[in-house]
């Protein structure tokens, strides 16, 4: 069962040409300080220096391609918000990023699906 789920994502991608996150990618040069300025840039739409699910779903919508929305959307959101947010509110501050530091994008293939996301927003903003 665990090597058909790790399967999946390589079968969906050569089957129905998904552009998927690099979720075993262990490779890039991405740390947390990028992924959080990435976040500001590209997932906090009202600016006030926190973010809700909402807009980080809204932003995973408007920045991922839309055959890879749906899978991204059920895997990415949960696991930021149960790594990230410290206090359990709801909402990524600057200070749950800073308490988390030994729970959130510890691993770097994490890092490197923040890496995919910010490359995608970067290239939508062009």
């Amino acid at each position: 069962m665990i090597i058909l789920l790790f399967l999946l994502p390589l079968l969906s991608q050569a089957m129905f040409n998904l552009d998927i996150p690099p979720l075993l990618d262990n490779s890039c040069s991405f740390s947390r300080k990028d992924a959080y300025s990435c976040f500001k840039t590209y997932v906090d739409a009202d600016k006030s220096n926190s973010i809700d699910k909402e807009e980080l779903n809204a932003a995973l919508k408007k920045y991922i391609p839309s055959k890879t929305i749906t899978w991204a959307l059920s895997y990415g959101i949960d696991w930021i918000f149960d790594d990230c947010d410290y206090n359990g509110d709801g909402i990524l501050s600057p200070r749950d990023y800073k308490m988390s530091e030994k729970t959130c994008m510890t691993k770097q293939n994490h890092l490197c699906t923040i890496k995919w996301f910010c490359d995608k927003a970067r290239e939508h903003k062009k």
